[in-house]
């Protein structure tokens, strides 16, 4: 009933930048977007693999003295959103302290007609360029990771009703 989702075949540029998105959007212009057009969950968001994962480790969880839903999230992922999480948050920051030392260095430059006005001008771009290119990807592996614990948590709800 759902077409084949494109992001299963999508090259790294095109999930980073949402090209794998297009047809969707060509849609969404022409017309209103109608169940037919939707594509098919992803692989990995399928709830019987995350509700068998969500199962065993809450199990896992039950057998200790104190079970905590918080231990179990981070179990299933923790080491991956904290990982990525951490080295986003370093070029981010690196970025962020970047770009007013670049824009007082081009200000000054510009002032004293020095020639090194270009290295700072291209320092400022890039730091805005990398901000750009990261931040997207990133918040979607997040909502994608947060669209996992959800499904993990309601298949628990679920088999426990």
């Amino acid at each position: 009933i759902y077409k084949c989702n494109p992001h299963d075949e999508a090259s790294r540029l095109s999930k980073m930048t949402f090209f794998w998105l297009r047809e969707l959007f060509q849609i969404g212009l022409q017309r209103s977007i109608t169940d037919e057009d939707v594509y098919e969950p992803l692989k990995e968001l399928k709830s019987e693999e995350i509700g068998e994962k969500f199962t065993q480790l809450w199990n896992k969880e039950l057998i200790t003295n104190n079970p905590s839903v918080l231990r179990m999230f981070y179990n299933a992922y923790g080491p991956s959103v904290l990982s990525v999480g951490i080295v986003f948050s370093i070029i981010e920051t690196i970025c962020r302290c970047l770009q007013p030392i670049f824009l007082g260095g081009l200000l000054t430059n510009y002032v004293k007609s020095d020639n090194n006005s270009l290295f700072y001008a291209t320092g400022l771009v890039m730091c805005c360029v990398i901000d750009v290119i990261l931040y997207h990807p990133f918040i979607f592996f997040i909502m994608h990771q947060g669209m996992k614990l959800r499904i993990g948590c309601s298949r628990l709800l679920y088999d426990k009703v």
